[in-house]
């Protein structure tokens, strides 16, 4: 099926859009959880440790997969993209083999940070995740 640049622009830019409202509207809940206190006694810690799994099932792993299925996705379109800009700047004195096209350059940004975006996602999740053992260690 072939798609116009213009409908994969928009496409990614919908879905970053979605991922990075998301991720804005649940930091303070996932941020939280991360600032749970280790009290000494195991029983002591299993409100905290009810915190932070809720924060990691409820909202970093969603939206950690959210973002790198969306990452997943735009992938070939974004190297066929990157490669086509790259022809552009070829050898001095040459003509450019592709003329610029600045919706393929607008998608280049946009997947950039659609790959911020899961990476971010990625390393909250990996932090709560580091918080829950913490909190669930002896």
């Amino acid at each position: 099926m072939s798609t116009h640049p213009g409908d994969v622009l928009s496409a990614v830019s919908l879905l970053a859009a979605i991922v990075g409202l998301l991720y804005s509207l649940w930091y303070p809940e996932m941020r939280e959880a991360l600032a749970a206190e280790r009290m000494l006694h195991r029983q002591d810690r299993e409100p905290s440790i009810a915190v932070v799994r809720d924060a990691i099932t409820t909202r970093a792993l969603p939206l950690a997969l959210a973002s790198f299925v969306q990452v997943l996705i735009f992938g070939p379109d974004a190297l066929t993209a990157i490669r086509n800009i790259v022809k552009l700047s070829g050898p001095p004195g040459q003509p450019a083999a592709v003329e610029y096209d600045s919706v393929q350059a607008a998608f280049v940004a946009v997947y950039a940070v659609s790959v911020l975006l899961a990476t971010l996602a990625l390393a909250m999740l990996w932090r709560l995740r580091s918080k829950l053992k913490s909190l669930q260690s002896p």
